[in-house]
């Protein structure tokens, strides 16, 4: 009607109308690729429109049916700089908000996380003053919590915190448009923080939303990430095939790749590993078309851990190391179908090749990454407290030794007395007798918990030191011993010298002779060969 009127003003707000009737329904995306091949043929080829109004909705609703159904489209950067414009020239805030939040949808899936901080920087600034709209204040918590969850060094409980605050202001306010989008950050961080028993609830509340076919997609993608996290194979399974089909019934391309590596994941484990390929392949080959370095970061991964499972370490390296440099150049700190304990076996294996080393430790200390076993023969693991004995005695935390000259001289006899028990640790009895031989015993063990705390406070590392059934020990996880990795790996370089040789404390001995012992058994070992 408008186009045979002649207004081509009003046909283009028509058009956007009834684009946007796709995109709030969050549902059907498939209808959009006509309308997408309307705009491209009927509308103009160099924007802004005269019309800044005009101008504003057709660049927003362009892009968002683009990135909902074609991010792979010839003309997206051309579209995204157009959203960008109206998000940064100011105007009616909703179409700001919209265009912003758009762009950084696309930018999160793309992997260009500097962008996304601008964006949220900008929402931010929108979002401040005491007048801004409730969807203003929704949009920027929403790219904030995305920013938090995926490329920040923070914990996910920084995360909850941004959106339990945007769900609050959405109840306040009655403004529940971005609900479903802010619900699934929530299950995403309480997944992260493995509180699984969080994360059903917000998944529930993701599921009585019944916002349309892509947020049910994305419940059942989330869900089946929590219930292989706790342990429930076949609910996993049934969870991802569900989130496959929608989203391919929706056709937005984001979700079908998400499911798509999902399935490659639970496929697997299933022991179903052509499957497993195929999926994997797909994933891939979508993610291709759309040229984003998200996508290949996770698929690259998880094909290092299939190759690690199946044919050993030097398998694993070529799609590791690819996985890592758009991990690196993009600040990639986490990932959705994140598993802690593959992510923690894929860095050691990288720190142990020397692959990225700087980017790998960053995302080990970020994420708290932990294998299964101590990696104490792995130099470049980024161990939060590092104690050196062999030869001297320094205490370094961060890579940064500590200053200690005013710490009580019993504090430090007390981790060195924990060690000098070795890897196992010291009964509590024990210490009180090596360094509170005069005292009583309610004194003795008063004077433990009070050098203890002082300790504990001294490391700054919560964990380091762990008291259980009587006994004391430092956490493997967290601290590196030279003495216990020498006594582990044999490794004559880590042997600087004698154990703790400033200390003439009888209880050093026992733990010097042994470490001496070993020491000159490697050195014979290796005279044995060289003249063999």
């Amino acid at each position: 009607m408008f186009q045979k009127a002649g207004d081509r003003a009003g046909a283009l707000l028509a058009w956007s109308g009834l684009v946007d009737s796709y995109l709030y329904a969050w549902d059907a995306f498939a209808p959009l690729d006509a309308w997408i091949d309307w705009l491209s043929t009927a509308g103009p080829e160099a924007w802004p429109f005269p019309d800044a109004r005009v101008d504003a909705a057709v660049a927003t609703s362009m892009v968002g049916a683009l990135i909902q159904r074609q991010p792979g489209h010839p003309r997206i950067a051309f579209w995204m700089q157009a959203a960008l414009r109206v998000l940064r020239q100011g105007g009616e805030a909703n179409a700001r908000i919209r265009a912003g939040t758009y762009a950084a949808l696309y930018c999160f899936w793309t992997g260009n996380f500097p962008l996304i901080r601008e964006i949220a920087r900008e929402l931010k600034r929108m979002a401040e003053p005491p007048e801004a709209s409730p969807l203003s204040v929704l949009g920027w918590k929403w790219v904030e919590a995305c920013c938090l969850s995926c490329f920040q060094d923070v914990a996910p409980a920084k995360t909850l915190e941004i959106v339990r605050s945007a769900l609050a202001h959405a109840e306040a306010t009655g403004v529940h448009a971005l609900d479903g989008m802010i619900l699934a950050q929530a299950a995403i961080a309480s997944i992260m923080q493995r509180d699984l028993a969080e994360a059903d609830g917000y998944l529930d509340r993701m599921a009585r939303a019944s916002l349309g076919r892509n947020t049910l997609a994305y419940y059942h993608y989330l869900s089946s990430w929590k219930a292989f996290l706790g342990g429930d194979l076949p609910r996993a399974g049934m969870h991802v095939e569900e989130a496959l089909r929608l989203a391919r019934e929706t056709g937005m391309v984001f979700s079908i790749i998400l499911a798509e590596h999902a399935c490659a994941e639970v496929s697997f484990e299933c022991g179903q590993t052509e499957e497993a390929d195929l999926h994997l392949q797909e994933a891939f080959r979508m993610a291709a078309q759309i040229q984003s370095d998200y996508f290949p970061f996770v698929c690259r991964l998880t094909q290092a851990r299939f190759a690690l499972r199946r044919s050993g370490r030097s398998e694993a390296l070529g799609p590791l190391r690819m996985a890592l440099i758009p991990g690196r150049t993009q600040g990639v700190l986490n990932a959705y179908w994140w598993i802690p304990e593959w992510m923690a076996e894929l860095c050691q294996l990288a720190l142990e090749e020397r692959i990225e080393v700087p980017y790998v430790q960053r995302l080990v200390r970020a994420r708290g990454l932990r294998p299964a076993v101590p990696p104490l023969h792995c130099t470049e693991w980024p161990w939060d407290l590092r104690i050196q004995t062999l030869g001297g005695f320094k205490v370094l935390r961060d890579g940064k030794a500590l200053e200690h000259v005013k710490t009580p001289r019993r504090t430090l006899m007390l981790l060195q007395a924990i060690i000098a028990q070795g890897p196992e640790g010291a009964k509590e009895t024990v210490l009180m007798d090596l360094l509170w031989p005069e005292a009583s015993g309610d004194l003795a063990q008063q004077s433990l918990a009070t050098c203890l705390h002082r300790l504990r406070q001294l490391l700054g590392v919560e964990g380091a030191i762990t008291a259980r059934g009587g006994r004391l020990w430092l956490d493997l996880q967290r601290c590196w011993v030279d003495a216990f990795a020498f006594e582990r790996t044999c490794d004559p370089a880590l042997y600087k010298g004698p154990f703790l040789p400033e200390s003439e404390e009888g209880w050093v001995l026992p733990y010097r002779r042994r470490l001496e012992g070993i020491h000159c058994g490697v050195l014979g070992r290796g005279l044995a060969v060289t003249r063999g």
